[in-house]
């Protein structure tokens, strides 16, 4: 009988072992996981530029540190002429001219591919924009082209597109938040605002001592930052009706041939300078210098900062 009693005991204490060991095991079956590694291609707040002298296409980080080169034409017969960001795919949009099309960077892996190949695109393709309803618009010179998703790919929209001489001489184009869009011109010497449709609906002229207009983007605070080439290279601010705010940047020591603007995570500005190989950091809270940056810069033109995605 006692021998009996000892084994129960030893039973109870074996079984209350086992169910002690199964909930260590089962705790360690619920551990969280370990954080996946980062590592994307393109990462958000990462500068973009494009290198016009240089045939290029190069990454910076957030802080202006030069990391890759992203695309390099080989050849003579083909130019890269805009940049734009498709938030449907997640890729970096960028145009050639000379094999006139529209090719992404997969900001993921980096691959680059055909996006928009069609024989509609025959002109010099200087503004590239993804719309907020995802429709791609295609800036060519005087002319705007639009392309709609189909499948996994686009097709181009021949109801009430292409809109010619929408603009004259246009150098750049930029997505607005309300589904419209921002073109740049230094024939018309004019930036305009557009519905989706392509319907103008706001323009502004070249301030005194400037000319063409080579580029402008719309602000996080829904202002409207244009910069302008001329005898004085300025960047004005506007609101978002195009009416000067009063804010602007001048100051030829440091900017003498404006070509692209963005907005940077901190919130400030960066405008490249195609003479002077740098980009132009600008505090929009005073429109102060904050520094330069240029590393691997040749002809800096058009310039993007990677969205959150």
């Amino acid at each position: 009988m006692r021998k009996f009693k000892i084994i129960q005991l030893i039973f109870f204490i074996t079984l209350i072992h086992g169910l002690t060991s199964c909930e260590e095991v089962e705790s360690v079956i619920k551990a969280e996981p370990l954080p996946a590694p980062s590592g994307n291609y393109l990462e958000p707040g990462d500068i973009i530029v494009m290198n016009y002298t240089a045939d290029s296409i190069v990454q910076l980080d957030s802080n202006g540190v030069f990391k890759r080169t992203i695309y390099q034409v080989t050849g003579n017969s083909v130019l890269l002429l805009a940049l734009g960001w498709s938030n449907e795919k997640n890729q970096l949009l960028f145009t050639t001219d000379g094999n006139d099309r529209v090719l992404g960077v997969n900001a993921y892996t980096g691959k680059v591919s055909d996006v928009i190949v069609h024989s509609g695109l025959n002109g010099s393709l200087r503004g590239v924009t993804e719309l907020v309803n995802g429709n791609i618009a295609v800036l060519e010179s005087n002319n705007l082209e639009l392309f709609t998703p189909l499948g996994d790919g686009h097709q181009r929209e021949t109801s009430g597109f292409p809109i010619t001489n929408i603009i004259s001489t246009g150098q750049g184009m930029a997505p607005l938040a309300d589904g419209g869009f921002l073109i740049s011109s230094r024939g018309s010497d004019q930036i305009r605002t557009y519905d989706e449709d392509g319907v103008q609906q706001n323009s502004v002229g070249s301030p005194a001592g400037a000319n063409d207009g080579y580029f402008a983007i719309e602000l996080d605070n829904g202002d409207i930052v244009g910069i302008w080439n001329g005898t004085t290279d300025q960047v004005v601010e506007y609101d978002s009706s195009l009416s000067a705010t009063g804010a602007s940047y001048s100051n030829t020591t440091y900017l003498t041939n404006p070509r692209g603007v963005a907005q940077l995570h901190s919130g400030n500005i960066i405008v490249s300078d195609y003479s002077y190989n740098h980009l132009v950091e600008i505090d929009i809270s005073d429109y102060s210098l904050v520094r330069t940056i240029g590393q691997g810069l040749s002809g800096p033109t058009h310039v993007l900062v990677v969205p959150d995605y």
